[in-house]
């Protein structure tokens, strides 16, 4: 579990991020920057992806160490299922400024 809130500029920024084994998420006012994920999976998943979006874009890439199963910039609410076979991938998120949320769930 992780939790920041910090000043950027005049511009206040909150983000609370919460990940577990089978699952992450976030929900804030302003996010700036870059997080990355591992998604471990045990046995064949889907990976249900929900995103919202009240400001701002949030570029989106799951991938493996070959292979990019889904890349996209996300400008408004989204989601989307992805069918991944038993493995090791990472999911990258950034943005310039985003408002809004995301959720990963397997």
């Amino acid at each position: 579990l992780i939790s920041s809130c910090g000043f950027l500029g005049m511009n206040l920024t909150l983000h609370f991020t919460e990940e577990n084994s089978t699952s992450f998420r976030s929900s804030y006012s302003s996010f700036i920057g870059t997080r990355s994920y591992k998604i471990s999976l045990i046995e064949d998943k889907e990976v249900k992806v929900n995103i919202t979006t009240s400001k701002g874009t949030l570029s989106v890439k799951v991938y493996d160490s070959s292979t990019s199963f889904y890349e996209g910039n996300i400008d408004s609410d989204f989601s989307f299922t992805l069918n991944l076979n038993k493995g090791n991938y990472k999911a990258k998120l950034s943005t310039k400024e985003h408002s809004g949320s995301y959720s990963f769930s397997w």
